[in-house]
């Protein structure tokens, strides 16, 4: 299948799986302005209040938005079991956004068991996965994210990856492992920020932010920095985290350190 949006359309999404089991998709080339690919679990609408979207296999697809191109998330049900592979990314904002609670009038999605493989990705964000779009609030959000694995993938950045849950609902059993990313940019760093996709300050000074987050595991990564701005300082910043567990990994240049 292919999809060609102009970028300057507005919520011209790729295509939308919402509240959908047993899909496989494949051989997609999409060019989008908004999301290229949406897995979304909007319920509220339906008459049948238990769908939920689950069995998602998506592979062999090139896509490029000025947007993200898989969001995973939006509505008020279950999202579940979902592989992704084969994937090439290419001038792209986020290159894979999941966030449970992406508006106020939403309670926030459940997003569990999850495979990213076998990814290159050239974008502004590799990375952005949330408990709510504005990143760490005071809101509540009680829709839980866990089981997430990100293996086999390669990429070019110039903003940090997020990993942002809130204080009663944090990020859970996340995995990164065999990851090369080269960070250039930097320009709109900013210390000591609220970071969130749709916040005040969108780029911490690392290559990833963790706040509110535990049991993150960080395995044969490979962080380096190509012209980067000396605002770049580390590896990895933690807040408010438990069980961060880096092996195996390497983060070339940070001025500080691997780890803050």
């Amino acid at each position: 299948m292919r999809v060609f949006n102009d970028q300057r359309t507005r919520n011209g999404d790729g295509f939308d799986l919402d509240c959908c089991t047993r899909v496989m998709a494949s051989n997609c080339d999409i060019d989008s302005g908004d999301d290229c690919i949406a897995i979304r679990a909007n319920r509220m609408q339906l008459k049948d209040q238990s769908r939920e979207s689950r069995g998602i296999v998506i592979s062999n697809c090139i896509l490029k938005t000025c947007c993200n191109a898989f969001r995973i998330g939006v509505g008020d049900g279950i999202i579940r079991d979902v592989t992704v592979s084969n994937i090439v990314i290419r001038e792209t904002r986020t290159g894979i956004c999941i966030v449970s609670k992406y508006a106020e009038h939403y309670p926030g999605v459940a997003i569990d068991n999850v495979l990213f493989d076998n990814i290159v990705m050239d974008c502004v964000r590799p990375f952005n996965l949330a408990s709510n779009i504005r990143g760490t609030t005071d809101e509540s959000t009680q829709a839980p994210i866990g089981r997430i694995t990100f293996s086999n993938i390669r990429g070019r950045a110039t903003r940090s990856s997020l990993l942002t849950g809130n204080p009663d609902c944090r990020l859970g059993d996340i995995d990164f492992r065999n990851i090369d990313l080269i960070y250039s940019g930097g320009g709109d760093i900013v210390r000591d920020g609220h970071y969130a996709e749709f916040g005040p300050h969108r780029a911490a000074p690392a290559g990833f932010y963790l706040e509110n987050v535990h049991h993150v595991t960080l395995e044969d990564i490979r962080l380096a920095w190509l012209d980067a701005d000396s605002r770049f300082e580390y590896g990895v910043i933690g807040k408010n985290t438990c069980d961060i567990r880096i092996r195996n990994s390497e983060f070339h240049k940070p001025n500080q350190g691997a780890f803050a």
